[in-house]
């Protein structure tokens, strides 16, 4: 794990990480090694500039340093921030008038700082990275040859994925003069260009397309600490996590860490805001007993029909903004109300994560009819109410897609709920914790962290990569003949734990089965990896959802005898240390839980 800067401190974000297994460390440089493709969206006809000079098409990349100012804030658009990070080596393809992709180059420095052209509508201070080897495309590849409905499904999916310089109507993007050329849409360009002339793209011996999409994920993987990856795998499985602990041991302060730590939107880092975008920290009253404090409600107050929004949603809306970019939703001291009362919309929901047609879908929050209501203000509701001004939302695609879909939940949204387990609590239904992945954070050491404390919250000049906790995969089913006979090893560890559990209230089914089978998959993509990595991977899962399940008098919860056996025999350590701990509570008090 890199970070910019570090100090040992209890009271610090990184104190609480390397509590937790992960390893601190000054930032590196390295990279992984792949090359970045861009595609530069460029006019031109009826530009001098373009056609010949220093600054002709193939020979540079130039852009102002900012757009024009915001109309709501008056803050320029940072929309040409992906010239600040473009590097020697990269392959860039040239989209012409807005028609045709008719030139590819190699980036050959990077980025410089300059002024604009003197008379021109650019004369504001601009940046300016020199090309080399420009190669013109002979046939170019035609837009609407790309843009088009045959390749709608595959090209919205890679739109969820990254930045791209079309629109969810794949028409093109307003202000996108530079944007990445993901692996799967440089893979449909070349097969395009193929067809048109019987050879690759120049250039394309710098790109394995076989390797490169799973390299991200497997390259992540690798480089993170053993420990570490009890989170990142249980995120990646299920993004919905409670952290369960002591009141004080850096719950909450974790998951606003992770969320700097995965932070890659440049505007963040350019403002240098005191909250990232991507993190939203909400705090759990007793009070709540139904949804409407998360997902609003209809307000006649007035009259007339208003829609009341909240930060859930709006935080929700933000992800759906930002598809590249892992958002951090805290719910803190979850459980001081009923979490199946205020938060069924989400349980229900999480449970529907879909793959269809190459992208995570769920069934909506907020249905479409509702949206659409509001936001063409059919009759009975308030003229002067602007449902996307109450949400933050200008992007007319997302909008769209809203009105017609409803509000569902974003693949890269992760909720982590915090847990202090007292007398002012509420204990979990089974209903939650079958849907959610437990993780406790109760070692402390006091004679720890007495330094000099430091402002560890700040943007890493190179975020984690997103695919160390956001996945592909939702079902069991996905991964199962992928897994082949560890897939089947799991099957029968728990049809064990079943035999163990039999009489009881606690046995698994289906969803803790196919979850077992996520965690597994993903720890498997490791490159290095334990030699035992299977027994780990068991005995992590088994703590998280088996063991939380457990709870009742000394009667109902007498099985934890026969799986402390189980655990013995498998040496599952974490699982065996936690189901002693509770069998001693049910001899002593004649009642246990995972949470006492």
């Amino acid at each position: 794990m890199t970070i910019r800067d570090f100090n040992n401190s209890t009271s610090t974000a990184f104190k609480i990480l390397r509590d937790h297994g992960f390893r601190v460390e000054r930032k590196s440089s390295k990279n992984f090694g792949l090359t970045k493709v861009w595609i530069e969206k460029t006019k031109v006809t009826g530009r001098p500039d373009r056609i010949e000079g220093e600054r002709a098409l193939g020979k540079v990349l130039w852009s102002p340093q900012r757009g024009k100012p915001n109309s709501r804030t008056g803050t320029p658009a940072d929309i040409y921030k992906n010239m600040r990070i473009v590097n020697p080596g990269d392959i860039v393809l040239h989209l012409i008038d807005d028609q045709k992709i008719s030139g590819i180059s190699l980036v050959k420095n990077k980025v410089i700082e300059t002024t604009g052209l003197k008379g021109t509508d650019w004369e504001s201070p601009a940046y300016l990275i020199d090309l080399e080897n420009y190669i013109q495309l002979t046939p170019s590849i035609d837009r609407t040859s790309l843009l088009n409905n045959e390749n709608k499904a595959l090209l919205l999916n890679i739109k969820e994925e990254s930045e791209v310089f079309y629109n969810i109507a794949l028409n093109l993007r307003e202000g996108a003069y530079l944007t990445p050329c993901p692996i799967k849409l440089l893979y449909i360009i070349n097969e395009l260009y193929k067809t048109l002339s019987n050879k690759s793209l120049p250039f394309m011996e710098k790109i394995n397309f076989e390797q490169q999409t799973q390299d991200v994920i497997t390259q992540s993987l690798s480089k993170t600490p053993m420990k570490s990856l009890n989170y990142f795998l249980s995120i990646k499985t299920k993004p919905f996590i409670i952290l369960a602990g002591l009141s004080g041991t850096g719950k909450s302060r974790l998951v606003r860490t992770l969320a700097y730590q995965f932070n890659n939107i440049e505007a963040d880092k350019t403002a240098e805001r005191n909250t990232p975008t991507n993190f939203q920290l909400i705090k759990v009253k007793p009070n709540w007993h139904d949804s409407s404090e998360l997902l609003g409600y209809e307000s006649r107050i007035s009259g007339k029909d208003r829609f009341i929004s909240t930060d859930f949603i709006r935080f929700i809306v933000k992800a759906w903004q930002h598809p590249d970019t892992p958002f951090f939703l805290c719910l803190d001291e979850m459980n001081l109300a009923p979490v199946e009362q205020y938060f069924a919309e989400y349980l229900s929901a999480v449970e529907t994560r879909r793959v269809i047609d190459g992208k995570i879908k769920t069934d909506a929050l907020i249905s479409g009819n509702l949206i659409t209501k509001y936001a063409n203000k059919v009759d009975g509701v308030d003229a002067a109410y602007e449902l996307w001004n109450e949400l933050e939302l200008s992007d007319t695609g997302i909008q769209d897609e809203l009105k017609a879909n409803g509000l569902g939940l974003p693949s890269n949204l992760i909720v982590m709920g915090t847990v202090n387990m007292d007398e002012t609590t509420h204990s979990f239904s089974r209903k939650v914790l079958d849907r959610a992945m437990t993780i406790e954070m109760n070692d402390i050491n006091l004679s720890e962290g007495l330094g000099v404390d430091t402002d560890d919250w700040s943007y890493p000049a190179e975020p984690l990569q997103k695919e160390l906790v956001l996945s592909e995969k939702t079902q069991g089913t996905e991964v199962f003949a992928e897994l082949s006979t560890t897939g089947t090893e799991i099957i029968t560890y728990l049809d064990l734990i079943n035999t163990k559990l039999e009489g009881s209230p606690f046995k698994i089914a289906y969803r803790v089965r196919d979850e077992f089978l996520l965690y597994a998959f993903n720890y498997s993509l490791l490159e290095t990896k334990p030699e035992d990595w299977m027994k780990n991977a068991l005995d992590e899962m088994t703590l998280m959802k088996i063991l939380p399940r457990i709870e009742g008098d000394e009667e109902k919860t007498k099985c934890l005898t026969e799986l402390i056996k189980l655990f013995e025999s498998n040496n599952f350590q974490k699982s065996l240390r936690k189901a002693n701990e509770m069998e001693e509570r049910r001899k002593l008090f004649h009642y246990t839980s995972f949470w006492s």
